[in-house]
């Protein structure tokens, strides 16, 4: 935050200079010093009359700045909500405080004593120009104040309301400075119209002005003359009305290319809100954005869940088929994620494994009872049928349309039966040639099945299946995943004092 804020700071005075600049050359030199036939002497007494003014305007300005800046200055990770609130809202309006600063301390500023300086200057006949010079140099220096305001509010802008931004994430309670309508400074109507307004008008009133002083000089000038000074007043016309078009733009593209931003994100899948502290009616329309984003996630996350629950009851149902395999499949996933988290996994990925666990068996529900129940051993031919589950539930999976991100718990439904030495089935794959969904499930499938009792056979115990697992690697099991759930066993044995078979 702190070298955000000195940041705002230094791009402030940066934004101040850069439209002093602008400015003072596009339109003093045009008045004062092209229209106006000054003596030496005479220039040498409305520089000193400057030199006296400008200070007066810089010392009123600095005052102002610090006034503007005060609750964002003493803003600290400590402070309280309250003062966080006001420096955001601070921030938010300091482009509002720029244009009040310059049209007030810095117009003020240097008019007032100006103009008082050269009054005395005309009684002392130290110049000899007409009082009117006067009254025409205080419109001149408004027009040229409200040039500069223009500039320097749109050039501070987007860093103010990045600033906003970071104080809103770094607050210690975000919402009270996000909801609060009081941070809607301006309405982007009456930017949108003044802005329009005095870029139209300036060029025009700056044409009067000169004609006006040029009138009152007496110049008599050639042709050429007269079009030279008329081409720089088309320049200085045209760069104004580029200028306050390209200005408007850039301070209109800052809200919209953050709900760009937003939707291209939702568009990949990606929730997160957009920034909603713009100080105008784009905080309504981001505000409207992060709403429609979040009731939409409500409702992906409900389908979501909806779905999931929708296959857990097809397991559930399987399960409930047989008495013996109740919560095999649950298990088997919960196996699954443990071996998978070892392995190093991303979560995205264990959720994966998790799906895949869950659903790996969802073919036995296209199996006859009269041999998933089979209270005796399989014949050849039963065998044969029992062996087609891995396909069936492939099939079933892929008929129900599954979501793009169910889609990778395919090749675990299918080949969680084939064998490293390539003696499995469906597909007789051999080592790597499996897919990784499948060589992981087969550890986790094969552990909960050998220790789970059957009409025919009574499980193994928990000590004899990791033996098995241990000598099946290489042969039956991918060492890694193997070694990664003898791992996880081993170490939930002994650093939480439960049952092997309990760990999940």
């Amino acid at each position: 935050m702190e070298e955000m804020r000195k940041l705002f700071i230094k791009q402030a005075w940066r934004s101040y200079v850069i439209g002093s600049t602008a400015a003072l050359f596009c339109a003093v030199s045009l008045i004062v010093f092209h229209t106006s036939r000054l003596s030496a002497g005479e220039l040498y007494i409305v520089l000193l009359i400057l030199s006296v003014s400008i200070p007066v305007m810089l010392l009123a300005e600095w005052y102002a700045f610090k006034r503007d800046t005060t609750s964002l200055r003493k803003l600290t990770f400590e402070s309280t909500p309250e003062a966080w609130q006001a420096a955001a809202k601070e921030t938010l309006y300091f482009p509002i405080a720029c244009v009040k600063r310059v049209m007030l301390p810095h117009f003020i500023g240097i008019s007032l004593p100006a103009a008082s300086l050269t009054w005395m200057a005309i009684l002392m006949d130290l110049l000899t120009f007409s009082p009117l010079y006067i009254l025409l140099a205080v419109i001149a220096g408004l027009l040229i104040a409200g040039l500069h305001a223009m500039i320097e509010f749109f050039l501070v802008y987007p860093l103010s309301v990045k600033l906003a931004a970071v104080l809103h994430e770094q607050a210690p309670v975000p919402s009270s400075i996000v909801h609060d309508r009081s941070l809607f400074v301006t309405s982007f109507r009456r930017k949108l119209i003044a802005s329009l307004v005095f870029t139209s008008a300036f060029p025009v009133l700056m044409l009067l002005l000169s004609l006006q002083v040029r009138r009152m000089s007496g110049v008599t000038e050639s042709i050429i003359e007269f079009w030279t000074w008329a081409s720089i007043l088309v320049l200085i016309t045209a760069g104004t009305a580029w200028a306050g078009a390209w200005l408007l733009y850039r301070h209109l593209l800052t809200p919209l290319s953050k709900l760009h931003e937003g939707f291209r994100r939702v568009n990949e899948g990606d929730w997160a809100p957009v920034q909603s502290l713009f100080g105008d009616e784009f905080d309504e329309l981001s505000n409207g954005f992060n709403a429609m984003i979040s009731g939409l996630e409500r409702r992906e996350k409900r389908n979501r869940e909806l779905l999931q629950n929708v296959f857990s009851f097809f397991a559930a149902a399987l399960d409930a088929r047989d008495e013996y395999t109740a919560g095999h499949s649950r298990r088997v996933a919960s196996y699954a994620v443990s071996i998978a988290k070892e392995a190093g996994f991303s979560e995205s990925e264990q959720d994966l494994v998790y799906k895949a666990g869950l659903l790996h068996d969802v073919g036995k529900i296209g199996v006859p009872d009269a041999i998933l129940l089979k209270k005796g051993k399989l014949t050849e031919a039963e065998f044969a049928a029992m062996k087609k589950h891995p396909e069936i539930g492939e099939q079933m999976l892929i008929e129900a349309n599954l979501p793009a991100e169910w889609i990778g718990v395919l090749p675990g439904v299918r080949h969680h039966h084939e064998r490293m030495d390539g003696t499995g089935y469906p597909d007789g794959l051999q080592g790597m040639e499996i897919p990784i969904l499948g060589r992981l499930l087969a550890v986790a499938d094969s552990f909960d099945a050998m220790t789970s009792d059957r009409p025919y056979v009574k499980g193994i115990s928990v000590q004899q299946a990791l033996l098995a697992i241990e000598e099946g690697k290489g042969r039956q099991f991918d060492p890694r995943f193997a070694d990664a759930f003898l791992h996880v066993m081993k170490s939930a044995s002994k650093d939480k004092g439960i049952p092997l078979e309990a760990v999940e």
